[in-house]
């Protein structure tokens, strides 16, 4: 939806475009790991990140969810970022898995790393099988599924535009992710749910009327709009066996308590959801996260 001063997107965690290719005389770079994997296990989200590259240059690899499953908020600051802020695309992929297109992605800075891209990404060794529209989520029809033999090939990241490859030497994930785990079940612990039921639903909280979505996508933070500044805004929100949404939170990059105040009133008032459905089959509560992106046009 495009407005005056901004772009409002809503971002479900699916994929929206096939991969390009990469060119065959793509410049690699190989990142080495320069510092063990910092968990940081927040109130409202979950960290990974690490350090790679060398003292003079520096790469920081951040990692947040808000929610269990596979699908990152991710961050990469230093001079990689710089190089994919002017790219047309690029991908990334895990291990050996095939490239996975980044559908969209924001401009920052680190203070201490210099220019960083944030995008969403859901982990994962194959592309999707065909293009989704934006209210299409896989994950949406399926349990939170934990694939142990996937995260055991991922000893890599590579980050790749149509010249370069940046390569990031992980090592082994597999521990780090199960350590995410136990972080993202404290989340839904917190929302008065319980993981082990979640993590064995056979249906997760689909969106119904979308009208509401439309709502909040108009709601541009003000002193951001005035100071032409872009903005995150990650929700998670609890919906009970009805399809009622009964719990709203909002985790942003930016102070404005106002803004949660009218977002999550749009959506404890207005928000029907298609409930979970438990391994039976049978409606109970759960939880649905979405973020919003305000990005300048």
């Amino acid at each position: 939806m495009i407005h005056r001063y901004f772009l409002a997107l809503f971002v479900f965690g699916g994929l929206t475009a096939a991969a390009s290719p990469v060119h065959a005389k793509t410049k690699e770079t190989i990142l080495p790991k320069a510092s063990n994997w910092l968990l940081d296990a927040g109130e409202k989200s979950c960290l990974l990140a690490r350090k790679f590259g060398t003292d003079d240059k520096p790469v920081l690899l951040g990692m947040r969810t808000y929610a269990p499953g596979y699908h990152f908020e991710i961050t990469l600051s230093g001079a990689p970022a710089r190089i994919l802020q002017t790219a047309h695309r690029f991908t990334i992929a895990y291990g050996g898995g095939e490239p996975l297109p980044v559908r969209s992605h924001q401009m920052g800075k680190n203070e201490d790393y210099g220019a960083a891209v944030v995008f969403s990404n859901t982990l994962s060794m194959t592309a999707p099988p065909q293009e989704k529209t934006e209210l299409e989520e896989e994950d949406d029809i399926r349990p939170v599924a934990i694939d142990l033999a996937v995260e055991a090939q991922i000893d890599t990241i590579s980050i790749a535009t149509s010249g370069q490859r940046f390569i990031l030497k992980t090592g082994p994930m597999a521990k780090a992710l199960a350590t995410m785990r136990q972080c993202t079940d404290g989340l839904v612990t917190r929302w008065g749910l319980d993981p082990v039921a979640q993590s064995k639903l056979s249906r997760r909280v689909r969106v119904g009327d979308v009208s509401w979505i439309e709502h909040i996508q108009r709601i541009y933070p003000a002193e951001l709009m005035l100071k032409r500044r872009e903005a995150r805004v990650n929700m998670q929100i609890v919906v009970d066996k009805t399809g009622a949404a009964t719990r709203c939170d909002t985790a942003q990059a930016f102070a404005n308590t106002d803004f949660k105040v009218r977002a999550c009133g749009i959506v404890l008032k207005e928000a029907r959801f298609q409930p979970a459905l438990d391994q039976s089959g049978q409606p109970i509560d759960s939880y649905y996260t979405a973020t919003i992106l305000y990005k300048m046009g």
